[in-house]
């Protein structure tokens, strides 16, 4: 399923910025943030929301994540290349990759998760996609 919107992202200098969707006890204990534009390589960091300190951080398996979301057990992140834009589902203790599927669009830039879909915003193609995270199939 493939809904067509106009899609604003908006960057700091400095960093991609996602709460993302997760369970009240993981709201008040930790916040992710990918950095996309330095330093090599991109780094996603999971931080204490009362301060804003890192509590660890490890490098993205792509060079520009630009979506993060939260299923309760892994962290999934979109990441835009500009020759293979994937979508990578991440263990967040260790950011080793537990699986990954090409993306739908070729500018993936939001993520989230409903509890059973992931939701991806794609930038070129003005579109939201539902993916099946088992398959990666729209």
């Amino acid at each position: 399923m493939a809904v067509k919107i106009r899609v604003l992202v908006l960057f700091t200098a400095v960093a991609f910025l996602a709460v993302v969707q997760c369970s009240e006890e993981e709201l008040v204990n930790f916040l992710w943030n990918a950095n996309t534009l330095a330093p090599t390589p991109a780094k996603i960091y999971k931080l204490n929301p009362s301060t804003g300190s890192e509590v660890s951080s490890f490098d993205s398996p792509g060079n520009m994540p630009t979506g993060l979301a939260w299923d309760g057990t892994n962290l999934w992140t979109a990441d835009y290349s500009v020759t293979a834009p994937k979508i990578y589902k991440l263990n967040p203790s260790t950011g080793n990759v537990v699986s990954s599927f090409a993306s739908p669009g070729t500018y993936p830039t939001g993520l989230a998760w409903d509890g059973t879909y992931l939701w991806n915003a794609d930038n070129n193609t003005d579109t939201i996609y539902r993916i099946d995270p088992s398959s990666g199939s729209v």
